[in-house]
C-alpha cells in the first residue's frame, strides 16, 4: 500500500476501527463511523505535507461506511446462496441417477425450460509436472524438455490487479457467548 495512504488511514483509524486497535484483522462489522468532523486532518508523507479538509474527510468516512454496509449485505447473501447450492447439490446426484437409469436426456420443467443429462469432457489444467512429462515424451530428451519448461515458466505474462479487501475478525467458536 502507498505510504501516503497508510499514513492517512492511520490518522482516521480510530473512527473506522473499534477500540483503536491497529490490527488489520480486528475490523468490527458493526462499528459506527464518527458522524461529525470539526477540523481538517494533516499528515506528513515522505515527500510533502498533505491536508484533508473536514468535508472531504466526512465524505470519505461516509463512503467507507456505505462500503462496509454493502460488504455485510453481500456476505449475508453469499451465505444464503452457499446454503441453497449445497441443498441443490445434494439433489443433483439423485436426479442424475434417475435420468441415467431411465435414459432420459431432457426433462421439461414447468417454467418452460428443461434439465439436460449431459456428459462433457474437460482437459485437465496444465501444471509444471504435466508440462515437464509431456515435453519429455515429445522431445525424448530430458534436458531439452527442462529448458522448454523453464522458458515457458520464466516468460509468462503477469497481470496486476488492484482491489479493496476487507478482513473481518472471525468469532472464536470455542468461546462461550453470554
Amino acid at each position: 500500500m502507498d505510504n501516503n495512504i497508510e499514513k492517512f488511514l492511520e490518522t482516521i483509524n480510530s473512527s473506522i476501527m473499534t477500540g483503536g486497535n491497529d490490527d488489520e484483522s480486528e475490523y468490527d462489522t458493526q462499528s459506527e463511523l464518527t458522524e461529525t468532523v470539526d477540523e481538517s486532518v494533516t499528515y506528513d508523507s515522505d515527500e510533502e505535507t498533505i491536508q484533508i479538509d473536514a468535508k472531504e474527510l466526512q465524505d470519505f468516512k461516509s463512503l467507507v461506511k456505505s462500503w462496509i454496509t454493502y460488504d455485510d449485505e453481500i456476505r449475508t447473501l453469499q451465505q444464503s446462496v452457499k446454503d441453497r447450492k449445497k441443498q441443490r447439490d445434494t439433489l443433483a446426484p439423485v436426479i442424475l441417477e434417475f435420468m441415467n437409469n431411465h435414459r432420459i436426456d431432457d426433462l421439461n420443467t414447468q417454467d418452460g425450460g428443461k434439465l439436460e443429462y449431459k456428459v462433457t469432457k474437460h482437459k485437465k489444467p496444465i501444471n509444471k509436472q504435466t508440462l515437464r512429462s509431456k515435453l519429455a515424451e515429445y522431445f525424448r530428451n530430458m534436458t531439452k524438455s527442462e529448458e522448454a519448461v523453464k522458458y515457458v515458466y520464466d516468460n509468462r505474462d503477469t497481470t496486476e490487479k488492484i482491489s479493496l479487501r476487507r478482513k473481518v475478525k472471525k468469532a472464536d467458536k470455542n468461546k462461550l457467548k453470554i
